[in-house]
């Protein structure tokens, strides 16, 4: 059984890292392809993460020295923070499903990883960390701008200077994301 685990997730890096999407849309993406396991990272959900945190210490604070009104607050932080999470995620997929499934693309740069300081990841080692991935493109002849937040798994196989798909939104240009992340899967 033990022998069989390495052959498994080798076969399942080789699919994850063959899988492309055509830079021309119409490309097959789900909403339920968008949460497995990826790389990316919502700011939204991340932050909520940290006040879900935050609401917990309080509460179990309150708990300890039995003060209900302290522990209420922070239970109402905790649960605020888990529902505004949920949402987040869920709004900002349902924006990358839409991008990735129809928007145009056109080849941008991506620029340096920048670490983003968060609570809840402060005695996490480097590759489960949280960076931003700024990047560069042009549509109709301006410079467009984005970030990306992504896993620290990620943050080698995408290099600064690297020339990638940029799909975005002709409506809103400054909804934008790297093709290439969609299929990017964390391997932890």
């Amino acid at each position: 059984m033990l022998g069989e685990a390495p052959e498994f997730v080798g076969k399942l890096l080789k699919a994850a890292e063959g899988r492309t999407l055509p830079y021309q849309p119409p490309r097959p993406y789900r909403l339920r392809d968008a949460y497995r396991r990826r790389i990316w990272r919502d700011p939204g959900s991340m932050i909520a993460r940290d006040i879900l945190w935050v609401g917990l210490a309080m509460a179990l604070a309150g708990l300890a020295y039995d003060e209900g009104a302290f522990m209420l607050l922070g239970a109402v932080i905790a649960g605020g923070a888990l529902a505004l999470g949920a949402l987040a995620t869920l709004l900002t997929n349902l924006r990358r499903v839409r991008l990735v499934r129809g928007a145009p693309a056109v080849k941008g740069t991506l620029g340096r990883p920048k670490r983003v300081i968060l609570l809840h990841e402060f005695f996490r080692g480097a590759r489960e960390r949280t960076f931003a991935i700024p990047y560069a493109f042009e549509v109709d002849g301006r410079p467009r701008t984005g970030t990306l937040w992504i896993c620290g798994c990620a943050r080698d196989r995408l290099r600064e200077g690297r020339r990638e798909w940029i799909t975005y939104d002709p409506a809103r240009p400054r909804r934008s994301l790297p093709l290439r992340v969609a299929n990017m899967i964390a391997p932890h």
